[in-house]
């Protein structure tokens, strides 16, 4: 759920909507799975029995092999179960498969070549590990900017114009800074990926970041004012949900220069993958409610969630064994096929989650 909800799609929300629920799911399962909760538990957890914020291999003993089994659980339920539901979203019906053309047929056609680059040239894998690292907290970035809003509309705090565009810009901002700080220090990419080589040590000079900070600074001072102008003026608070998303968007730019942050440890199953799951359940939830009873709707939802599962540990694990079978280091494929699915995942999602939809719209409001 990427830029489902950017400043120009979501205009066509100032419609007077019928606003059933004010969570997403409800309270406890929110705050933990939606707005960074879980995260910082797991994080908070992790620095006890470690001693640090910034190692996972400092977790040791019989702690740190239960978080390591966290993590692992995470990777199959939520980073991968939630890739599978945009696929499964944008290959649902043949009218959603002739609508989004491009994603259901030309896209992974292109991606094929992409893959066999990837396992083939250190070269190709290197530049699609570039490419996906500084992508992955702008799509991040979009998919909290648009929850944030669904918590907006949901809670009746509307946003005008220029708060909606102030928020927007802080956002944007930061992704600006995490990109300049990861271009202008390649030892970010180079410890993540151990096995990657660069020549050059940075493609964009060190005080680049700094630059950026000064409109980071600018746009958080605009969206602080709006903030406290709406609290003076209107007796309103922005929801605790929505300022709950943007400060724990704000850690993970900070910790972006870290590999082995545990912010970026336990973000994408336990912050960005249980968001979009959280979402994506409650649709299903809403939709099978409307057609059976309560009960029959969560045995559907759980079963859906079984396959999203199912699926995603079969394309990532399974494919690179079978591949294994004929020579093809399953390890190499299995990270070339993720890296290159995921791609495919940030730009489906940013074209099939639009608000301007009204159906959608609904959905995701109500």
């Amino acid at each position: 759920m990427v830029s489902a909800l950017d400043s120009s799609s979501v205009a066509a929300n100032e419609d007077a909507e019928v606003v059933c629920n004010k969570w997403i799911v409800n309270p406890l399962i929110d705050l933990l799975f939606v707005c960074g909760g879980l995260l910082l538990l797991l994080v908070a957890v992790h620095c006890l029995v470690s001693g640090s914020v910034t190692r996972f291999s400092t977790a040791s003993g019989g702690y740190g092999k239960i978080l390591f089994l966290v993590t692992i659980i995470g990777q199959h339920v939520f980073t991968n179960g939630h890739t599978m539901a945009t696929l499964e979203r944008v290959y649902r019906t043949p009218e959603t498969r002739r609508r989004f053309r491009f994603y259901t047929v030309w896209l992974p056609f292109l991606s094929l070549p992409l893959i066999a680059a990837a396992i083939a040239s250190p070269l190709a894998l290197s530049i699609i590990v570039a490419i996906y690292l500084v992508w992955t907290y702008q799509h991040y970035l979009s998919q909290s900017f648009g929850i944030a809003l669904i918590y907006c509309y949901k809670q009746n705090y509307r946003l005008s114009g220029f708060e909606k565009q102030s928020l927007h810009g802080f956002l944007l901002s930061m992704g600006l800074f995490v990109v300049t700080t990861q271009l202008s220090n390649l030892s970010y990419l180079k410890e993540a990926f151990k096995q990657l080589t660069y020549k050059q040590e940075a493609f964009l000079p060190p005080w680049a970041p700094d630059l950026v900070l000064v409109a980071v600074g600018a746009f958080a001072c605009a969206f602080a004012w709006h903030i406290i102008v709406r609290v003076v003026r209107d007796r309103q608070l922005m929801p605790v949900p929505a300022l709950l998303i943007v400060a724990t968007m704000i850690a993970l730019a900070c910790a972006v220069d870290r590999s082995h942050s545990l912010y970026w440890l336990y973000a994408p199953a336990f912050l960005h993958g249980s968001q979009y799951i959280a979402v994506v359940l409650s649709m299903q939830y809403k939709s099978g409610r409307q057609e059976i009873n309560q009960d029959l709707a969560i045995k559907k939802c759980l079963a859906y969630f079984g396959i999203l599962v199912a699926s995603g540990i079969f394309l990532y694990y399974g494919i690179p064994q079978v591949l294994e079978q004929v020579g093809i280091n399953a390890v190499l494929a299995g990270t070339a096929i993720f890296l290159v699915v995921n791609m495919h995942h940030y730009a489906t999602d940013a074209a099939i989650w639009k608000m301007r939809e009204p159906d959608l719209r609904k959905q995701l409001v109500c």
